[in-house]
Parts: C-alpha cells; structure tokens; sequence
C-alpha cells in the first residue's frame, strides 16, 4: 500500500471512531454541566473529551485484546474530569460578590470577567 493512502485509511478511521463517540462526548458534557456548581465552557469540554480519545486512540494496540470502547471511555473522563479540576482550581482564586443597582452603573474595574447564573459578578483579587 502506498504511504499517502494508508495515511488516508487511519484518517478515515478516525474521522468513524470520532463519530461513534459523538454522542457519548455530548451526553457526559450535559450531564457534567447540568450537575456542576462551577461555570463549565463547552468549548473547553469537548476540547477535553476529543483530547482523551485522541489519546485512547494513540495508546490503542488491537493485538493486546483490551477493548477500545473501554480505554477510551477512561482516557475521556480522564481528562474531562482534569478539565473539571483545573476550572474549580481557577475559580477557588475568584470572589462571588453580587452587583447591586448602583454598582452595575459605575464603570466596571478590568478585572471583572463575567456574571455566573445567579447574576453575581465574578471579581479577581
């Protein structure tokens, strides 16, 4: 087999086994951000999930007889949940402090980044 074409068979595998594990990667993000007391980014998550099964795919050896499905849903809440943690690592150095009626009119100090779902200002000291 040509270099150039067995190259294109491992990114056709790829491209199947990134969908086959599609909806498992939606369904842990869901059930991560519905469940967390922290502010997740999406982005970041899936970023995550996609790292752990690039990585389940880099360690897989078929001639092991290990199942993939099973190291692959390791790797991902693996480093899903080292998302998770270095996010609630980030946010243990951050203040909640509510924004009252007279304080939102004011200019806003740089450091301010956002609102969390209950319309407390996040502050950075």
């Amino acid at each position: 087999m040509p270099r150039s074409h067995t190259k294109h068979v491992k990114k056709l595998d790829r491209e199947a086994v990134m969908i086959e594990f599609a909806p498992l990667i939606k369904g842990s993000i869901a059930q991560i951000q519905e469940h967390s007391r922290i502010p997740l980014d999406r982005e970041d998550l899936i970023a995550a999930a996609l790292t752990g099964l690039f990585e389940a795919m880099n360690e897989y050896n078929p001639e092991s007889h290990r199942s993939f499905h099973i190291l692959a849903e390791r790797s991902i809440r693996s480093c899903l949940q080292k998302e998770i943690k270095a996010t609630a690592d980030f946010f243990s150095h951050v203040t909640i402090q509510p924004v009252g009626p007279a304080e939102a009119t004011h200019h806003m100090p740089e450091l301010t980044f956002g609102y969390d779902w209950k319309g407390h200002k996040y502050n950075i000291h």
